[in-house]
Formats: structure tokens, sequence, C-alpha cells
């Protein structure tokens, strides 16, 4: 874990071989709870979304909310509930097609969708494989890149 955390704060977490709370600058783990059963699209538009604009957009400095899980998701449903993404509204403003992206999914039967970190890629949550796979194969006409895929 060590050397993880000297190539960078969140590497502990990626190694970690296991579902984890991770606190501190990404360092401390604690065990936690297997996530419920699912599948999800990916899907990249292919555009280039720069990290240091979209913070700087986002307004750091200010004051805000602080969210934390309540608990940790047992349920898709669960999951979902607690999809959140501050940095979302700021890359949709940038690049609407992430919208378009999150939109679709929807349309498509994801029970949820999100931006995933400053983008460009977003996904859709998926309650079965057949259901994933069939959203894909409906997306593969978009000039993007598109994944149905099961977490380990």
């Amino acid at each position: 874990m060590q050397l993880g955390l000297s190539l960078g704060a969140d590497v502990p977490f990626f190694v970690c071989e296991q579902t984890a709370w991770a606190s501190g600058i990404g360092e401390q783990l604690q065990p936690a709870p297997v996530l419920p059963s699912a599948w999800y699209v990916l899907v990249n538009p292919k555009v280039s979304v720069s990290t240091a604009q979209v913070y700087g957009k986002l307004g750091l400095t200010s004051p805000g909310h602080t969210t934390r899980l309540p608990r940790f998701p047992g349920t898709i449903a669960e999951l979902v509930e607690q999809l959140h993404n501050d940095l979302e509204r700021v890359t949709v403003a940038e690049y609407p097609v992430v919208a378009e992206i999150k939109q679709r999914l929807l349309e498509l039967g994801a029970v949820g969708a999100l931006l995933s970190g400053r983008g460009p890629t977003g996904f859709g949550v998926f309650s079965s494989a057949t259901a994933a796979v069939a959203a894909a194969a409906a997306l593969a006409g978009f000039p993007w890149k598109v994944y149905a895929v099961e977490p380990l």
C-alpha cells in the first residue's frame, strides 16, 4: 500500500482487490459490503474534456454542501438513488453530447445514468446483461465508443 500511495492518492484503493471505504487522501481503507449485481453501459463520445477547465468552472473555493453516502447500497435502486456528480453540470454545459448520452441510456432502459468523473464518458446502470447488451447494440450506430460491462 505504501508503494501505491507514493504513486498517487487513489492507487491504494485500486490495488485493494475488494470493495472499500476510502478516507484520508485515499490511503485509509476499510472493507465495505459488495455492491449489488448490475451491468453498465459505458459511452465515450470521443471528445477531449479539460480537467483544468472543468474544475476551474466548478467553483471549489465557494462553500458548498458536503455529500456523504448514508449507507452502502444493497440494491440497484439504492445504488441509483445515490448517483451524484458535481462535475456533471459543468461538463454538460460545455459538452451537450454528455446530456444526450445520458438521455439515450435512460430511454434504452438504464435505471440510472451519470457522467463518470469529469467526463467525457457517461454510464448507464442496467439490471441485467441482456438489457445492457441490447442498449449497447442500439448505440452502435453513433460515432461513440460503447461498451457493455459487468463490474469485477
